[in-house]
C-alpha cells in the first residue's frame, strides 16, 4: 500500500522572502503546528491501522519536506516494523542508491565547546554542508556544544551517495544520544542545528526515543540567521 503525506495545502508552505528572521520564525511555528497534525493523522490513521492490520510489514520513507518536518515524521514512524529511509539523488533526479564503489563515509562526534554539562546542550551536524561557529544562535553560546561531521572529508551535499553511508550516519546518531544517557543525565533539552540531507533528518528523528532521550529543538536558517521553530520528541508520562 502506498501511503502519501501531503503538506501542500498547509497555509505557510511557501516561505515569503521579505520577512525578518522573527517574523518568519512567527510564521513557521504556525506552519508546523498544522503540519505536524497533518502528519499525524495520517500516521495515526493510515499507516499504524495498516500495521495493526498485518497489512504492513515493511515501510519505504521518501521523504522530501522542510528539515524540521522530517524529523518530526522520523519521530512517529513505528519503530517495530522493519523500515528504509532513502535519500532523492539530485544527479540521477532518482530515489534508487546509485551503486558506488568505495568505502562508505564515516563520522564522529566532537566536543566544539566545552561549557560544564547542565540541563540543555547544542549539537550542529554538520553533513551536507556546514554552520560555522559564528552562525550559531548568541543566546546558545554559553551551552555545551556539540559538532558531528565526516571523517576525513569535508561536508558536502552528495556526501550521502550510498545507503551504507546513510547508515554510518545513523551509527554515529545512536552512540551520540547513547553517550548523552551516561554522560550528560541532566540533559533535558538538546538544540539541534543541521546542515544535513532530508534523509539524514528522517533518520534523526527514528534514532531518537523521548522516554530516554532529551527533548530535540530543531532550528531552521530563515533570514539568515538560525531559529527554533519545532520541538520533538517531549515525553509524556
Amino acid at each position: 500500500m502506498g501511503i502519501e503525506v501531503d503538506l501542500q495545502q498547509v497555509p505557510g508552505e511557501f516561505c515569503d522572502p521579505s520577512q525578518d528572521a522573527q517574523s518568519a520564525a512567527a510564521s513557521s511555528r504556525s506552519y508546523y503546528r498544522y503540519a505536524v497534525k497533518v502528519i499525524d493523522d495520517v500516521i495515526r490513521h493510515q499507516l499504524r491501522e495498516g500495521i495493526e492490520r498485518g497489512a504492513v510489514q515493511h515501510v519505504s520513507v521518501f521523504g522530501f519536506a522542510r528539515l524540521p518536518l522530517l524529523v518530526h515524521l522520523g519521530s512517529v514512524l513505528d519503530d517495530t516494523v522493519p523500515t528504509d529511509v532513502y535519500q532523492r539523488h539530485r544527479t540521477e533526479q532518482s530515489w534508487t542508491w546509485p551503486v558506488e564503489a568505495g568505502p562508505a563515509a564515516e563520522f564522529a562526534v566532537n566536543v566544539d565547546h566545552d561549557a560544564p554539562a547542565e540541563d540543555e546542550a547544542v549539537v550542529i551536524v554538520n553533513v551536507s554542508g556546514t554552520i560555522v561557529r559564528h552562525e550559531v544562535p548568541a543566546e546558545l553560546a554559553v551551552l555545551r556544544r556539540y559538532e558531528i561531521g565526516p571523517v576525513g572529508v569535508p561536508a558536502h551535499p552528495d556526501i550521502l551517495r550510498q545507503q551504507a553511508s546513510l547508515q554510518s550516519l545513523e551509527t554515529t546518531l545512536r552512540g551520540f544520544l547513547a553517550s548523552l544517557e551516561t554522560g550528560a543525565k541532566n540533559l533535558r533539552r538538546l538544540h539541534v542545528l543541521p546542515a544535513v540531507p532530508m534523509s539524514a533528518a528522517v533518520t534523526l528523528g527514528r534514532v531518537h526515543h523521548p522516554q530516554v532521550h532529551p527533548e530535540l529543538v530543531i532550528y531552521e536558517r530563515l533570514a539568515g540567521r538560525y531559529v527554533a521553530t519545532l520541538e520533538v520528541g517531549r515525553a509524556t508520562c
